[in-house]
Formats: C-alpha cells, sequence, structure tokens
C-alpha cells in the first residue's frame, strides 16, 4: 500500500505563481486593448479612404457637371450666332414680304418689282446675306437679279448685304424680270449668310 506524499508549496512558491498570473492577466489585457486600438485606427482609416473616395467622386462628378454646362453653354451660343436672319415688310404688316412697286425697264424688255423690307440680325456676330433664287409654286423662276437698296439711300445698290450683330436695316428689294416672265402671286425667296451652314427661305408675294 502506498503511502500518499504531501504536496508542500512554501509561501514564496504561491507569491511568484500569483505575481506570474497577475503578469500574465496585465499582458493579456494590453494586448487586447493595443489590437482594439489597431481595430479602431483601421477603422478609422477606411473611413478616411471611404470619404476621400467620396470627395473624388464628387469632385469627378462637379467636373462631369461643370463640362456639361460648359458644353451646353456652347451649343446655345453656337445656335445664336447660326440663328437665320429675320425679314419682314418695313411697315409692320404680318405675313409674307410684299413686292408692291413695278417700272417697266427704259433699256429693254424688262420689269423691274420691289418691296420695301426690314431686315434684322438677331445674332451677336455680323453677317452678310445674299439671295440666292426665287421659286414660284414649287419651280426655280427665271429672275434675271435680285438686289438690295438702302430706303435711306436707293442708289447705293447691292447684291448682297452686311449686318452688324444685333442690327438691322431698312432696303428696297429689288427683283427684274423679262417682261414675259414677270412673276405674279405667291413664291419663296431663297438666302444664305455666312454665319450658318445651309440656305433659309423667306415667303414672299408679288402684286402688281
Amino acid at each position: 500500500m502506498s503511502v500518499p506524499i504531501p504536496l508542500i508549496v512554501s509561501a514564496g512558491g504561491w507569491a511568484g505563481c500569483a505575481v506570474s498570473v497577475y503578469f500574465n492577466a496585465r499582458q493579456h489585457y494590453r494586448l487586447k486593448r493595443q489590437e482594439e486600438g489597431l481595430k479602431r485606427q483601421e477603422e478609422g482609416l477606411k473611413r478616411q479612404e471611404e470619404g476621400l473616395k467620396h470627395q473624388e467622386e464628387g469632385v469627378r462628378q462637379e467636373k462631369v457637371e461643370r463640362e456639361h454646362k460648359e458644353q451646353e453653354a456652347r451649343d446655345e451660343q453656337r445656335l445664336k450666332e447660326q440663328a437665320a436672319p429675320q425679314f419682314s415688310n418695313c411697315d409692320g404688316t404680318p405675313g409674307p414680304i410684299l413686292v408692291t412697286g413695278s417700272q417697266h425697264s427704259s433699256q429693254g424688255p424688262f420689269m423691274y418689282l420691289w418691296g420695301l423690307v426690314t431686315v434684322v440680325n438677331p445674332t451677336p456676330v455680323p453677317m452678310k446675306i445674299s439671295p440666292l433664287r426665287l421659286l414660284m409654286a414649287g419651280e426655280e423662276w427665271p429672275v434675271q437679279s435680285i438686289s438690295f437698296h438702302l430706303k435711306s439711300n436707293t442708289q447705293d445698290r447691292s447684291d448682297r448685304i452686311s449686318l452688324r450683330g444685333n442690327d438691322k436695316e431698312d432696303y428696297e428689294l429689288h427683283f427684274r424680270f423679262p417682261d414675259d416672265k414677270c412673276a405674279a402671286g405667291s413664291g419663296e425667296l431663297w438666302f444664305a449668310s455666312d454665319n450658318r451652314p445651309g440656305e433659309f427661305s423667306v415667303p414672299i408675294r408679288f402684286r402688281q
């Protein structure tokens, strides 16, 4: 039969064990606090990164919106600069341009017809306006010449007129036809202006 051997631990041994346990607990606590601090730092850095991403996205979005507005402004300005000149009867009569004046030429078998018009340049840039052709009932009519005479000085004749930006002028619009091809009724007078591509038409009515 074996005899139990009593475990004898000195007071110094218990004290050393207690110190070791306390030290390990403190060390564990410090490590845990450090880990929590590092985790908070990582979360803070992550929030900063997300904030920077949001800022970058905001800056990018602002740039896109600014460029879009600038493009819209350029397009609007271009449309303004490419607007067609406006023609109206000099006395304010609405509707087509009225051609009511007439005179037979003393220099040949020709007839001169004319009407008073106001021409407006609605754009901020200068423009040059040229008459191209006359259509009657959808077909080109054999007009021999189309010219503008300043209302204030009818001796000032031009086949092409120039207007400053946002300016207007009154003219006599003259046509010369062969005697047997004098226009009558409604038609379209086609023009070109150097501020825009293509051509444009103005309704016109000849009344003799």
